[in-house]
């Protein structure tokens, strides 16, 4: 008697949070405003460009149009990074001094919507954290990157204005650091 007392219980619990559910406005039982059934155009496979050489990067994106040794501009604590542009500037990728790709910026995104972002990157989608600024940051979600971070145009807040991929710090030579 005990068992079907408990399986009543289970089967009322579980149909009321349906029923509720099916009571709640439409906007609010959907998922995230970032995840959609559209589908994004690939950008860029990043999984192919991270922790690679200069060499194999430009087989992908092909020939840099500006590098800089010694970047004064190195977006971590990486020791003397060489920064390189590729198409026509749109993309720069940061090498540590033994050739590693660990940064990616993307300046190419803004024909892109903001739902389904790391399709762009070839990364399976994954509800990402915001922050109060209007970034959307996905954080130690994937193989070998730190994070994956987006900002929102401020004229068309559905749009991007750039994106960022950083590789995990963890996977670098010691020695790429101060």
């Amino acid at each position: 008697m005990k068992k079907y007392a408990l399986v009543a219980f289970l089967f009322i619990g579980c149909n009321q949070n349906q029923t509720e559910n099916t009571n709640k406005p439409q906007s609010e039982v959907s998922t995230n405003k970032y995840i959609s059934s559209e589908r994004q155009p690939l950008l860029v496979n990043i999984n192919a460009l991270i922790l690679k050489s200069p060499r194999e990067v430009s087989k992908f994106l092909g020939k840099p149009n500006k590098v800089i040794k010694n970047s004064k501009d190195s977006p971590n604590s990486v020791v003397n990074p060489t920064e390189m542009h590729y198409d026509k500037d749109s993309i720069t990728v940061f090498y540590t001094k033994y050739d590693i790709a660990y940064w990616f910026e993307f300046d190419n995104v803004r024909n892109y919507s903001i739902t389904n972002l790391p399709e762009i990157f070839g990364l399976s989608n994954r509800v990402p954290t915001t922050t109060g600024d209007g970034y959307i940051w996905f954080q130690s979600v994937y193989p070998y990157i730190k994070n994956v971070s987006f900002t929102p145009q401020k004229s068309n807040p559905s749009k991007l204005e750039w994106a960022i991929v950083e590789v995990d710090e963890k996977d670098l030579p010691m020695n790429s650091f101060r």
